[in-house]
């Protein structure tokens, strides 16, 4: 279940601090701050970031743990599991190219920070037929799609993403990642009245009326 925001503290330049429902870390709601944003948006809408140094948000952070915070993008959906986070995907439409997107969901383990972690993904799309339809950067956790979606192929796909230490050893228990794809003729149609139709009382059954165009 994602965590929603439940208590706000302080303002800091713009940006509004959140206690985030039962979890041991502060959300960053990146609201007023277009270069913060920004920022957030590049690294992966959700990040965690050691802001210890930064003292304008530790004096709002007193009597807590200032180590870590969470920097959401404001329109992002978080989900904690434990000690892992990942970024809820989007839902891909089919038959939209996505190729050229910087990735489509990441994922990230707390590890990372203290120690080399390497990432890999498994699964349908992954490393079974079709292989290679979605793949991650071993560095960074990027999760990318490779080719153009096809709902009549498959309508969703489950990955499994994996953190393992330079020896071997997994950093993390291994997320799901879940990618649902999105049946383009979902959206119900629009009809467009093109003109009023008349017919005499007398006409035969099957007749045309009026020319219909839907979008």
């Amino acid at each position: 279940m994602p965590s929603r925001p439940t208590e706000k503290s302080s303002s800091l330049d713009g940006s509004v601090l959140y206690k985030v429902c039962k979890v041991a870390y502060e959300a960053l709601l990146l609201q007023e701050d277009p270069a913060a944003a920004h920022t957030a948006s590049r690294r992966g809408a959700a990040y965690v970031r050691n802001v210890s140094r930064k003292k304008r948000c530790a004096r709002h952070l007193k009597g807590q743990s200032p180590d870590f915070v969470l920097a959401v993008a404001e329109d992002s959906e978080v989900i904690r599991k434990k000690r892992e986070w990942i970024i809820a995907p989007r839902k891909l439409e089919e038959n939209k190219d996505y190729t050229k997107d910087e990735y489509i969901a990441k994922i990230r383990s707390d590890h990372e920070y203290s120690s080399r972690v390497t990432y890999s993904l498994f699964g349908k799309g992954a490393h079974l037929d079709p292989k290679g339809r979605f793949s991650v950067d071993q560095a960074s956790g990027l999760v990318k799609v490779n080719s153009i979606l096809d709902r009549e192929e498959f309508a969703n796909y489950t990955l499994l993403g994996v953190a393992k230490y330079d020896n071997g050893s997994l950093a993390e228990k291994d997320i799901e990642l879940g990618i649902i794809v999105l049946d383009q003729n979902d959206c119900s149609p629009v009809f467009q009245i093109t003109e009023i139709g008349y017919v005499n009382e007398s006409s035969a059954a099957g007749i045309p009326i009026s020319p219909y165009a839907y979008v």
